[in-house]
């Protein structure tokens, strides 16, 4: 049995009647033409409302109530490098594992939602040397959309410690360009930016440097 779910009215679960708040996202769902009762999830952005409703639709497969799905999802927190929102100081931190092109644009523009009327500082942490070499275009495209980007020096593999590109190729080509971050200039290059909500995003070690920035 295959059943397809997203934002087209041809699919089987058709998501409907969104309403972004800054607290998360409510939505209903249209079934075999049946409009379902409001859903309310603390999530952001569409690609978090995509995955919530795939999470309805095995629900509703496993015969699980609508009333106890709406109950759960109210208190579904998340999970770990998904999103994490973090005060301290006066920052407003968010940590996240984006590291593709697709993920890097749903973080920031969950970062929006939540955040209306801050200013949004990606700070991005490219991950293997191929994926930098294969997407360089589509991070460009994708960081513009950040009111200012911060790079880290790219983080390797195992199989692939070095390689032809680096994370200025990246930068230079940003008109919201800051500066290439590392762990001895991080707290010098991200203070000026208490005001801003600074979005922490990668697969690698980029907590450490949240770490440097807290200490």
């Amino acid at each position: 049995m295959i059943k397809t779910f997203g934002f087209k009215p041809s699919d089987d679960f058709y998501i409907t009647d969104i309403e972004k708040k800054t607290s998360g996202t409510a939505f209903k769902i249209v079934h075999d033409g049946k409009r379902s009762e409001e859903f309310f999830a603390k999530i952001e952005g569409e690609h978090g409302l995509i995955d919530t409703t795939a999470a309805i639709v095995v629900a509703e497969y496993l015969k699980i109530s609508e009333q106890d799905i709406a109950d759960s999802l109210l208190s579904y927190t998340g999970v770990k490098r998904r999103f994490n929102i973090h005060h301290f100081a006066g920052f407003t931190l968010i940590d996240d594992y984006a590291h593709h092109p697709n993920e890097i644009k749903a973080t920031i523009d969950a970062a929006r939602q939540k955040f209306p009327d801050k200013r949004i500082v990606a700070v991005f942490q490219p991950h293997t040397y191929s994926r930098v070499r294969a997407f360089k275009d589509e991070y460009v495209n994708v960081l513009k959309a950040a009111d200012k980007v911060f790079i880290t020096p790219i983080f390797g593999s195992l199989r692939e410690k070095n390689g032809d590109v680096k994370s200025e190729d990246i930068l230079n080509k940003l008109p919201n360009a800051g500066s290439i971050i590392t762990e001895n200039n991080v707290k010098e290059e991200l203070s000026p930016e208490k005001d801003s909500v600074l979005v922490f995003m990668g697969a690698g070690d980029i907590e450490k440097y949240e770490d440097k920035l807290k200490d």
